[in-house]
């Protein structure tokens, strides 16, 4: 087992062993010198890393010789699998990364001529050297505490659809203890059970206002009736106060928001009797009045103007009937062909890519003795692509060479050549293109399509009398009627056969693993080529720029070629994009 199970946890730890100098620093180091991985990430598997082996790092540290036995141990750590899981490639850009950041400023850093003579002869270095590394971790890691472990853990949580999110619980296990942070996780996993997708939002603002109050709360409070019903009405107050003045949102949402939260503290908590009961009887619960569609999803916009956000285009709330057809007909169209332009043409190069892959492998073989028969069956880069092109048509994966042939090609690029879906963006632009034709299509419908059923026979796309059908289900109808059927028309019925078909490999592999997620329709590889995972809807919020600005980027850079927005108008339009505003957008023109 790895210290570090989730990597998308990492963004609720806050920096304890390294100093904040000594962070932006590293940060620095590392984003200056590499194009491979996230600088905060790696940093943050660092202060881990400090962490477990109960160590400080200050800025004036770096330089030191003792700082370069920790990065030894830290590389090791790495490259023994045990720190945290990736694929041998990600694991080698993380190594290599940090290695080069701080080896340019700690002299005392272990290294020979390669150093400086590119990434593929310092890897070369690393390699060589991993038992060396892995031994330094070893002898780092025997005072290792195993509640520093637990800490790592990630509090993930899980809904009955398989959706994870994270429980911001690190505050709660460091100010208040290890036992009563694992006591709420555990309740809010089994709780949650019951519900298709997890909540956890509210809680991770709970947390936040118990660890600022700890020295008026503690672990006591919840088993005195009087000091819980004190804690939840004060709670309350600063919740209203927080959302309603300082963040100015609407307040039928808030309302409708702290109401979920106060139902499922009460389920999970008091109901069960690990917390009491407040003296009054019942924690603070509004009368939502007057709630309905209309008033719903309601924000100011810049200007202080009262606007609808639920479309890709945001809508005043008081606008004439020409203003309002020229919304409809004008911007809001406007802004979906925005997107489904977009969209077109990158299912298009993708499947164009795929089809390629299909060529090439007939070129190649597929073989599987890769120390007998690598070196010489492909000896130039243009029939090494072929062989992996055959290999990923009868399998599905490079199983046991990625080292072998990342040395001469890019295990990205070579996913990228072949068509093959590197990532859930990668097949967000079909999503995109069904739920804009199809709107009943909901985006927790199309995540949970399944594609064949438990005896493999193919139930969720099937024909019938020359119309293709689509079969899922929806998680807001009552059980009785959850099933869905869409008729498909002949465009959005060859999507879904160019989904199939791109996602085979993806399929195949699972398969070969007995992984029941060979049974849905959009999956695809992640982090490389080891993972395969159920493909997850994508959001190109602000919050999602600020985790992957590369991608981000990338994606504002693509949209650009199809509309005429710029600058701050560019970004407002993108962080409106998902598939819940796509959907809305294409009822309201139907």
């Amino acid at each position: 087992m790895t210290i570090i199970k989730y990597s998308k946890s990492l963004k609720y730890y806050p920096f304890k062993a390294i100093q904040t100098a000594a962070v932006n620093c590293l940060l620095n180091a590392v984003n200056v010198k590499n194009r491979y991985v996230q600088p905060i990430i790696l940093i943050k598997i660092f202060e881990a890393f400090c962490d477990v082996t109960d160590n400080k790092v200050s800025y004036l540290s770096l330089q030191q010789p003792d700082f370069a036995k920790l990065t030894h141990g830290f590389i090791g750590s790495l490259l023994s699998g045990e720190m945290i899981e990736f694929n041998a490639d990600t694991i080698l850009n993380f190594v290599d990364a940090f290695y080069l950041g701080v080896g340019t400023m700690n002299p005392y850093i272990e290294r020979d001529e390669r150093f400086a003579l590119g990434g593929k002869k310092r890897r070369g270095f690393l390699r060589e050297n991993k038992d060396k590394f892995i031994v330094k971790w070893v002898a780092m890691k025997s005072p290792t505490n195993l509640k520093r472990e637990n800490y790592w853990s990630g509090f993930p949580v899980i809904g009955r659809k398989g959706t994870v999110t994270y429980l911001e619980a690190q505050g709660i296990y460091r100010e208040f203890s290890s036992e009563f942070a694992n006591t709420i996780h555990k309740r809010i996993v089994e709780n949650t059970l019951k519900h298709a997708l997890p909540r956890v939002t509210e809680f991770n603002k709970f947390f936040k206002f118990l660890v600022n109050n700890k020295s008026i709360y503690s672990e006591s409070t919840f088993q005195d009736p009087r000091q819980i019903d004190d804690l939840f009405k004060q709670y309350c107050k600063y919740y209203f106060l927080k959302e309603l003045i300082e963040k100015k949102r609407n307040k039928i949402n808030v309302i409708s928001e702290w109401n979920l939260f106060s139902n499922f503290v009460t389920e999970t908590f008091i109901a069960s009797g690990v917390w009491k009961n407040p003296i009054s009887g019942k924690l603070p619960h509004i009368i939502n009045e007057g709630i309905n569609a209309r008033e719903t999803n309601i924000k100011k916009d810049k200007n202080g103007i009262e606007i609808k956000r639920k479309l890709l285009t945001d809508v005043p709330m008081q606008v004439t009937d020409e203003e309002a057809l020229e919304l409809l007909f004008g911007n809001i169209s406007t802004d979906l062909n925005s997107i489904k332009s977009w969209a077109i043409s990158q299912a298009n190069d993708l499947y164009k890519r795929h089809l390629r892959c299909k060529k090439l492998a007939q070129k190649g073989r597929a073989f599987t003795s890769i120390n007998k028969e690598f070196g010489h069956v492909a000896p130039i880069d243009d029939e090494l692509i072929c062989y992996l092109a055959a290999i990923f048509e009868e399998r599905g994966d490079t199983k046991g060479f990625n080292f072998k042939f990342q040395q001469r090609i890019n295990s990205t690029d070579v996913m990228y050549q072949l068509g093959l879906p590197r990532n859930s963006y990668d097949l967000d632009p079909y999503k995109v293109l069904l739920t804009s034709e199809h709107p009943e299509i909901t985006p927790q419908y199309l995540r949970d399509l399944e594609l064949y059923d438990k005896k493999n026979d193919l139930v969720g796309f099937v024909e019938i009398d020359g119309v293709y059908w689509l079969t899922g289900y929806k998680d807001r109808k009552t059980p009785k009627h959850s099933e869905q059927q869409i008729q498909l028309t002949e465009q959005t019925a060859q999507l879904v056969k160019e989904v199939i078909a791109i996602t085979e490999p993806v399929r195949q592999s699972l398969k070969s693993d007995n992984n029941d997620l060979c049974r849905y329709l959009f999956v695809n590889y992640s982090g490389g080529m080891k993972n395969k995972i159920k493909a997850v809807n994508i959001t190109y919020n602000k919050s999602q720029r600020d985790r992957n600005v590369a991608a981000y980027n990338r994606f504002r850079d693509e949209i650009k070629k199809f509309t005429n927005k710029r600058e701050e108008d560019l970004d407002h339009f993108i962080w409106r994009i998902s598939l819940t505003s796509i959907r809305a957008s294409a009822a309201v023109l139907v």
